[in-house]
């Protein structure tokens, strides 16, 4: 009798173990799941308040480049969505307010075989709805929040190409940098809208990119892993529970 009420005590406290244990985890992974980043922050870029130097990205001029990429590698680890471009323009004026200028914002994979080009693309930027072409203005390009992933470790272009119009991009005195360990490459530039890139700096074009930490939810394989073991794990307990109440009865 002794012998088999301490095998009842210990069912009893292994299945209390279990459950308990079961419901701390998913609590955990559905508390983590529902949360993410505060809010956006600056990946990479090189903002400034200058109205010059600039580059004009001129469709009329052969002298002038069309475009403008500007290539980044991503850090181990910690991945992000993408959130807005900034840049700092002038002579521009957005799409809504006339049908002269024409700009297109884009992020695109590295194209891997020529270092100097941009490969296929991965987002266009929407452009903003107002501002001003008579001064230098910072203005934001944006996309459907949480939808377009930086993977860790790739590079990415930043991509902006003028399709009509002549838009001037002010420049920065310093090179981009990051403080979440993106690493700037180069600049490069384009005569033929974007066919042949040559390697070369363009004044350190000032931008921003901006974007917010990929939460929980998209790296919880893991714990969807522990919860389906547990299940198991549970479930089988019980089962072998009845078996031995079968086999006493």
């Amino acid at each position: 009798m002794l012998t088999i009420n301490k095998s009842k005590s210990q069912d009893i406290g292994s299945n209390k173990f279990l459950s308990y244990g079961f419901t701390v985890i998913a609590t955990s992974v559905l508390t983590l799941a529902s949360t993410s980043s505060a809010s956006a922050i600056s990946l990479i870029g090189n903002p400034t308040t200058n109205p010059t130097p600039l580059t004009n990205l001129d469709i009329a001029a052969n002298t002038n480049p069309k475009s403008i990429a500007i290539k980044f590698m991503t850090p181990s680890g910690l991945e992000y969505f993408l959130n807005s471009v900034v840049l700092r323009l002038n002579n521009y004026t957005p799409q809504s307010q006339q049908s002269t200028d024409t700009i297109a914002v884009k992020i695109r994979n590295d194209n891997g075989s020529d270092t100097n080009t941009p490969g296929t693309d991965v987002v266009t930027f929407t452009g903003p709805v107002t501002g001003s072409n008579t001064v230098a203005t910072d203005y934001i390009f944006t996309t459907t929040p949480n939808t377009t992933r930086l993977f860790a470790s790739t590079s990415y272009w930043l991509s902006v190409e003028v399709n009509a119009g002549n838009i001037s991009w002010i420049g920065a005195a310093a090179t981009p940098t990051s403080s979440v360990g993106y690493t700037f490459n180069q600049y490069s530039t384009s005569n033929d809208l974007g066919t042949v890139f040559t390697a070369g700096a363009t004044n350190n074009n000032s931008f921003v990119i901006d974007g917010t930490a990929v939460p929980f939810e998209f790296e919880a394989s893991g714990g969807v892993a522990i919860l389906g073991g547990l299940f198991l794990a549970n479930k089988f307990k019980n089962r072998k529970k009845v078996e031995k109440s079968d086999e006493q009865a």
